[in-house]
């Protein structure tokens, strides 16, 4: 992974889902050492995720880190928005459809 970052321009990671981007510690490594923005994209899986005491603590880990949050609609963001007012400034949205 570090080679191809070495050998080809990179703009930004995306992270699809906040808890199942299996590469979290590799996309924070790469965020700090490359300065790479890392985007968390929040999708539909949020809402089965948010409430469970074990995987939110790793879901505001990576809100917190990411470089911007991207909403995929208004529904989402307006329905769980409250859980991370602290990201307000690096929150934006971009329909999925």
């Amino acid at each position: 992974m570090i080679s191809i970052l070495k050998e080809n321009s990179v703009d930004c990671i995306l992270s699809f889902y906040l808890l199942n981007a299996g590469y979290r510690l590799l996309f924070f490594f790469l965020q700090e050492n490359f300065q790479i923005p890392l985007i968390a994209g929040i999708r539909n899986d949020i809402g089965r995720n948010i409430f469970n005491v074990e995987r939110f603590g790793v879901i505001r880990w990576v809100v917190n880190g990411a470089t911007n949050i991207v909403w995929v609609n208004e529904h989402l963001k307006r329905n769980y928005f409250w859980h991370f007012l602290d990201a307000s400034n690096k929150t934006t949205v971009i329909s999925n459809g």
